[in-house]
């Protein structure tokens, strides 16, 4: 298996794939974070300045009720009467008016959460408080530590002697009202509860860590925590944002810690309202989101690569399957099968490489059986051929033998002609000289001997001519059946060269099915159908080859029968001519006698003589015409021999290429 870079690794690249992603959300958390660092601190920052002036608010608003019921008080004409002396003289009566206005400041003190202490006190009498009584005198002690105009009433923060007095705790009040009567020396001071301004405090929902406090108008401070003191009072920051006289927010360095600090005054007590925000406490849902976004990072990056992992590891099992399965099929071993139940683009793949192998296993049967039958043909074919050349050869003899006969028949078929001739010239001479037979009688004998000896000569080859001529019409019809025996080997070869062709086609076509796998059997099934076009061509021209052969040997069949019947006829000829020459031989003996029989004798022989001549005529122009056939038959014989050798090398060819074919499908295991 050829190794892969480890950079060209599917799970490297899935990793790297993830960690894009991942690192893209680190970005925008980063980006995100900033984002909301900005927007949560300018948040923040107006969260806290509306939360101070909304404190800042509510606790004027409560202080407003206070200078209310200060007035409220002042307004009342019974203490009026009381403090003027109206009743100086009635003591009961006083009593009475004295415990009504007690009553009257111990219900408006209790009715109020803002209120702690409310003191009323003049010139004359007890000073009426809340919190106890006032022994006459007080007044005098009380405007010696005070300034300002009373009668418009205003903000202290503390008041030492009347806490000496009625024996209150500092810490009880926050701050306290103050305001004159009008029509007589006496005051009502009204104590602002200090729990009350701690519980506004503490009920707001603050972060862990975040100061917010009261700041009385001589520093005294109310926090929402007992852990500090003196937080915010003499602080630069808190003296500039006094100064300012307005709500006030910025980011300030206290303890070398950073803090936003947020200032809203009270406008009508003197008093204001602060807040301490640490920067870490403002930026908690800012490093929140910065947690929660290096946690899912973080998370992210560990399932992103437990996810990567998993899956190149899945697919890269899948993939090392199949590709052990396709290099067993580049092997030649089609027995491998992608086995897995995936249902993804693997399993697709998969599938569609079972079926390939499937398909390749069937198109490698089909060929290994068409190569064996290939096989087994062109062995058949080259068998058939070598048996045509061997049957061509003896054709080729047969021929040959044929031709010698002809030439021979011929020859002595001219000499006997001109024997022929020489005897029709003795024949005229004899019937010219008649007269003188009687001188040359004592010769006839002499001639007669010697006709009868040429006669004999002629009956023996005329028996030699009949002899040849059935030799060639045997030799004709064996030729004949010969070619049959051709046409019907040229047949079957013609068969094995149409199924050689069609097998081509179906190879060429299965090749093609196969894509880029089958280019190599598509080649050999071009070369297979190539050989079968030549088998076919060879065929043809064979078969043309045998059509002539077979027209000719009809002719030469026919020609050589109507010889046949003129050398029997000749043959009847001489028999007739021997019995002549026998009677000649006897009528000699008595030729005195019987002159008029052999005048009549040779006139009967004078016309035996011309159809002798012209049976020898004929019997030499046909062993002339055997001769010219026999020559083309041979030459034709020889064309078909040169053919058939042809088939025979393509048959080896085939034969070879087979072998090959089946060679190289062997390497394929199909099972």
């Amino acid at each position: 298996m050829k190794k892969i870079n480890k950079l060209n690794n599917i799970a490297v690249k899935l990793i790297a794939g993830f960690m894009v992603v991942i690192i893209l959300i680190i970005l925008l958390g980063i980006i995100s974070y900033n984002g909301s660092f900005s927007a949560m601190s300018k948040s923040y920052r107006q969260s806290m300045s509306s939360t101070v002036t909304t404190t800042a608010s509510y606790l004027e608003l409560g202080m407003s009720q206070t200078s209310a019921e200060a007035q409220k008080i002042v307004d009342n004409n019974e203490f009026y009467k009381y403090y003027r002396g109206a009743y100086r003289n009635d003591a009961p009566h006083e009593y009475m008016l004295w415990s009504s206005l007690y009553n009257m400041v111990q219900s408006a003190a209790s009715a109020s959460d803002f209120i702690n202490t409310i003191t009323v006190f003049g010139a004359y009498g007890e000073g009426l408080s809340s919190a106890g009584t006032l022994a006459n005198g007080f007044l005098d002690t009380f405007q010696a530590t005070i300034s300002g105009n009373a009668e418009d009433g205003y903000w202290i923060g503390a008041h030492p002697e009347l806490d000496t007095a009625l024996k209150i705790d500092r810490s009880r009040y926050a701050a306290s009202y103050v305001q004159s009567f009008v029509n007589f020396d006496g005051y009502v001071v009204i104590d602002i509860n200090a729990k009350a301004i701690t519980k506004v405090l503490t009920n707001i929902e603050l972060d862990d860590g975040i100061i917010i406090g009261y700041i009385s108008p001589d520093g005294t401070e109310i926090l929402n925590t007992d852990a500090q003191t003196n937080v915010f009072y003499h602080q630069d920051f808190f003296e500039s944002a006094a100064a300012s006289g307005s709500d006030f927010s910025s980011m300030i360095k206290y303890q070398n810690q950073n803090y936003l600090f947020v200032y809203s005054p009270i406008s009508t007590t003197g008093a204001s309202v602060a807040c301490l925000v640490p920067e870490s406490v403002m930026l908690n849902q800012a490093y929140e989101i910065r947690n929660i976004t290096i946690g899912i990072s973080i998370a992210a990056i560990i399932i992103a690569f437990i996810i990567a992992l998993f899956l190149a590891l899945s697919m890269h099992r899948a993939i090392r399957h199949i590709v052990a399965v396709l290099e067993k099929a580049a092997n030649g071993d089609l027995t491998g099968r992608v086995s897995m139940r995936r249902k993804d683009e693997f399993g697709i793949l998969g599938h569609s490489i079972n079926s390939m192998i499937s398909h390749m296993k069937i198109l490698l049967n089909q060929v290994n059986q068409t190569s064996s039958l290939v096989e087994s043909s062109s062995d058949d074919v080259a068998q058939t051929s070598k048996l045509l050349v061997t049957s061509s050869d003896e054709i080729c003899k047969a021929i040959a033998d044929i031709e010698t006969g002809a030439s021979a028949q011929a020859g002595e078929a001219e000499k006997c002609l001109q024997q022929m001739a020489g005897l029709s010239e003795k024949f005229n001479i004899l019937s010219s000289n008649t007269s003188a037979i009687e001188t040359i009688s004592h010769d006839t004998k002499s001639y007669v001997t010697q006709g009868i000896d040429i006669i004999d000569k002629l009956n023996s080859r005329s028996k030699d001519t009949q002899e040849i001529t059935n030799a060639i019409i045997e030799g004709i019809t064996k030729l004949n059946d010969e070619s049959k025996t051709i046409e019907g080997i040229v047949d079957v070869i013609s068969s094995i060269s149409d199924q050689t062709s069609l097998l081509s086609l179906n190879a060429s076509i299965e090749a093609a099915r196969a894509g880029d796998s089958g280019k190599g059997f598509a080649v050999v099934a071009d070369e297979i159908r190539k050989l079968a076009d030549e088998s076919m061509h060879a065929v043809g021209g064979i078969s043309d080859i045998i059509t002539r052969i077979n027209h000719q040997t009809e002719l030469t069949a026919e020609t050589a029968k109507q010889a046949g019947q003129i050398v029997g006829s000749q043959q009847e000829a001489l028999e007739t001519t021997v019995k002549l020459f026998h009677s000649i031989n006897q009528h000699v003996e008595d030729l005195t006698s019987n002159l008029d029989n052999i005048s009549r004798g040779i006139d009967q022989m004078s016309a035996a003589k011309d159809q002798t001549l012209s049976a020898i005529q004929s019997i030499s122009d046909v062993s002339d015409q055997s001769a010219s056939a026999t020559t083309e038959v041979s030459a034709t014989i020889l064309d078909q021999l040169e053919a058939v050798k042809h088939l025979n090398d393509n048959a080896d060819t085939l034969n070879h290429n087979s072998k090959d074919l089946l060679e190289a499908v062997s390497q394929f295991k199909l099972v």
